[in-house]
């Protein structure tokens, strides 16, 4: 069985949670809308990237699997990126 959901008396609709977090939509996101063939269709935004909190720890999301390997060589290249601005901050 579906969800149902109502329209209230301002045209406006709630989302179920469940939806919300299985597509990480977050308060503020704006939708494309179309009507095909009777039925609305919402699609939230991609190709950004995302922020959001999960259980008390900002996770951030590109949509695309990375590897261990792949997280460590981000963490390593921004950890060098910082300290050599730290040893140099006029960019001699």
């Amino acid at each position: 069985m579906k969800p149902k959901i109502a329209v209230d008396k301002t045209g406006r609709i709630v989302i179920p949670k469940h939806v919300r977090d299985a597509l990480k939509i977050a308060p503020g996101d704006v939708f494309e809308i179309e009507i095909v063939d009777g039925e609305i269709v919402l699609r939230p935004p991609r190709g950004r990237p995302r922020v959001w909190k999960k259980r008390g720890v900002w996770v951030f999301s590109t949509g695309v699997r990375v590897t261990s390997e792949q997280l460590e060589k981000i963490r390593r290249d921004a950890y060098d990126e910082r300290h050599a601005r730290i040893e140099n901050p006029e960019g001699e």
